[in-house]
């Protein structure tokens, strides 16, 4: 019965991704579309990784079978899949706090409330909702690594070492967890020592064997990622901190501060090993940082959500006491954070809207960028005319509606990114911050096509 209530969820949770994307209009944006671009363009043996955005194997094992499914095909299902495991996250961390919580006679209570904590935690972590509407994969990593603790739990360590697999070809910030839990694998027997190594030693090389045949550079993915604008500057201990702090609210950090004390000085095995992953991602993050990239706050949102489930399971812990003052004591504490949540919860719920009104907008402009390479005859008549260009943002859409590899378009600012070559320019018209339609224009055009290329200026949405 319960394997049938879990096939029940996961019912629901495509259901209500399905439903999340067809009232939010969302459509994959930078990344996303260049996670497209790699599905299409290896499907016709034509992919190389010399543009943006930096390689991951994780969402190229999705676009590429995906890619059978035709363009339309592929990006709704890789869509879908992403905010399939947006949701999945939120459930996995609820499933976790309940799970780990203490069990006490007459209390389960305490573990439904530490496990809505768990998932108000993830839901509400800044990030999560935007990747999901831009078709991200970094909600997929966060949804995969609650799956293998979770499976872990349940005993299973293949699946969990499965698991951190898949989690592993989406951020290199898995490898060290990897080779620990490979250890532990082998250790208790559950796999072969050969297949274990073979494992560890294939997440990192699929990172560096593609790009090495399909770019210029081994270290292609790592060459895009390093001098970034986002990159910290001054302390790197303490920029990587706040970083991860701001990822949730203040009372939602007071809580995982609080459920960490309370399992330091319970000897709580469950919480001090989830606070440990946590630490040690932390401390990737920081070696990264120190070494030039970047460390956006996206690239912790994983050791957020497992604090997320250590916050649910202080709370379960502090109503699970039924004598002594921590009788009452837990209650008030419980309620104090509720009721402090009321404020950013409302905040949060305007921050969404805005997000999905931004959605909407950039379903919008999409959509008009095709209607206008239509309009000018399709990708073959444009590409007659030059090289495409368009503005970074844009690189990779643009890249995507013609059929090209990412690295093949322009980008940049001015005519000196193209110089005397034959290019075709395709930029959105701006009101102030609002695009209200596309110019396409071609300079330097070949002089046999120059009549048929200047029929290319479209200056308003078609």
């Amino acid at each position: 019965m319960r394997r049938y209530a879990w096939l029940a969820v996961v019912a629901v949770l495509a259901a209500l991704a399905a439903l999340f994307l067809t009232l939010t209009q969302a459509r994959p944006t930078y990344d996303g579309m260049g996670f497209l671009v790699w599905g299409q363009q290896a499907l016709h043996l034509n992919f190389n990784l010399n543009g943006a955005p930096s390689w991951k194997p994780l969402p190229f094992l999705a676009t590429l079978p995906y890619a059978l499914a035709g363009r339309p095909g592929q990006e709704w299902l890789w869509t879908f899949t992403s905010d399939f495991a947006a949701g999945a996250a939120v459930v996995l961390a609820a499933r976790l706090a309940y799970r780990l919580s203490p069990e006490v006679h007459g209390r389960r209570w305490a573990r439904v409330a530490g496990a809505l904590v768990a998932a108000y935690g993830v839901a509400t972590l800044v990030g999560l909702l935007e990747f999901a509407l831009i078709a991200n994969s970094d909600q997929l990593v966060v949804a995969l690594l609650l799956a293998a603790i979770d499976v872990h739990v349940s005993r299973r360590p293949r699946a969990a070492f499965a698991l951190l697999w898949l989690a592993a070809l989406g951020r290199p910030e898995v490898w060290p967890f990897l080779v620990l839990y490979g250890a532990y694998t082998w250790r208790q027997g559950a796999l072969p020592a050969w297949l274990t190594v073979t494992a560890v030693l294939a997440a990192p090389a699929v990172w560096f064997v593609v790009p090495g045949l399909t770019s210029k550079s081994w270290l292609q993915a790592s060459n895009l990622a390093l001098g970034q604008k986002t990159a910290i500057h001054g302390n790197k201990l303490i920029g990587v901190f706040e970083r991860l702090r701001t990822l949730t609210v203040l009372p939602m950090q007071v809580a995982t501060l609080v459920a960490i004390v309370i399992g330091l000085r319970g000897r709580d095995r469950r919480v001090l090993w989830l606070t440990a992953a946590a630490l040690l991602w932390f401390c990737v993050e920081v070696a990264f940082a120190l070494h030039g990239f970047s460390a956006v706050a996206r690239y912790l949102i994983e050791p957020g959500a497992v604090l997320m489930v250590v916050a649910g399971i202080g709370v379960a812990t502090l109503l699970s006491r039924p004598s002594g003052p921590a009788r009452w004591l837990g209650p008030l504490a419980v309620a104090a954070l509720v009721v402090s949540l009321f404020p950013y919860t409302h905040r949060t719920l305007v921050t969404d809207h805005a997000l999905i009104s931004q959605a909407h907008t950039d379903a919008r402009v999409l959509g008009e960028l095709e209607a206008v390479i239509r309009a000018d005859g399709g990708p073959r008549r444009l590409l007659a005319c030059g090289r495409p260009f368009a503005p970074l943002g844009y690189q990779s859409t643009v890249a995507w509606d013609l059929g090209l590899n990412v690295g093949t378009v322009f980008f940049g600012v001015g005519a000196g990114f193209y110089g005397h070559t034959p290019a075709v320019l395709v930029v959105p018209r701006r009101r102030g911050p609002v695009i209200y339609g596309w110019h396409v224009l071609a300079v330097h055009e070949p002089p046999a096509r120059a009549a048929a290329c200047r029929g290319l200026d479209r200056s308003v949405a078609v």
